[in-house]
């Protein structure tokens, strides 16, 4: 496409994506298994996680290095975009995330090197997604290779939009993987619901989503104080009578 736009009359330029994250990866808080629940919200256990994914690898490997290598946030060209939050536990360490699995209490391990939950069960955590896109399965295969030196184990299962659709709706997936926030560019004129758990349409809270979008008649209520604090964000935010209150609603929350 270059070589030809240099012999016409023609400008060829990279089209942005629009959404916080190409690939991101929603550990489900409402989880049915109260262990399992308890480690995902944990946000130390998260952290690890994260800081076990290699980002620079896996741009350079699958997005020719276009990519930014931060987690599922706003995008540059945003008005509230701010770098520190961007990168903040995306780092590739490996043996941060090991001492952080270790001082959290998952210390143990099999005789494969596998970390074991509290009731003794292996961390094996699938991933399900909707298998329509190649670069996510192999950015999954890319993880579950560093997950593995931290002592996690990582399947990933491809399934129908519909069907993943049906399992996310009654919150059965321990992690899903999708693109990220719907708007990485938002104004600080709209509204921050996709920062809180609102309605049941993220992937990663959908029995607090529906708690709060049936007023409690679906779903579960929400007891983590952080998530809380979210939901308070989203009414601050309504009540925010100027754009530069609005605004630091958004960073507020952001924050959190």
């Amino acid at each position: 496409m270059k070589s030809a736009a240099a012999r016409s009359d023609l400008a060829v330029d990279l089209w942005r994506s629009g959404q916080g994250a190409e690939i991101a990866l929603y550990p489900n808080l409402n989880h049915k298994d109260p262990v399992w629940r308890a480690a995902l919200n944990d946000v130390v256990f998260r952290r690890a996680l994260s800081l076990a994914i290699h980002r620079w690898e896996i741009n350079e490997i699958l997005f020719f290095g276009l990519g930014f290598g931060v987690g599922d946030y706003l995008l540059p060209n945003s008005p509230l975009y701010d770098a520190e939050h961007a990168g903040r536990w995306a780092d590739f360490d490996i043996d941060r995330a090991n001492r952080m699995l270790d001082l959290v209490g998952y210390e143990a391990r099999n005789a494969d090197g596998v970390r074991l939950l509290p009731d003794g069960r292996p961390m094996e955590i699938t991933v399900e997604h909707d298998g329509r896109s190649p670069e996510r399965a192999d950015a999954l295969h890319l993880i579950a290779e560093t997950w593995r030196k931290i002592g996690i184990v990582l399947n990933q299962k491809a399934m129908t939009r519909d069907v993943l659709k049906r399992r996310t709706k009654a919150g059965s997936p321990l992690m899903s993987a999708d693109v990220g926030m719907n708007n990485g560019r938002p104004p600080a004129l709209l509204p921050p619901a996709d920062l809180a758990p609102m309605t049941p349409a993220r992937l990663h809270w959908m029995g607090w989503g529906g708690w709060m979008e049936t007023g409690g008649k679906l779903g579960q209520p929400i007891e983590d104080a952080a998530a809380q604090r979210l939901v308070l964000g989203v009414q601050d935010w309504a009540r925010a009578e100027t754009e530069d209150e609005k605004a630091q609603s958004w960073r507020d929350m952001l924050e959190i």
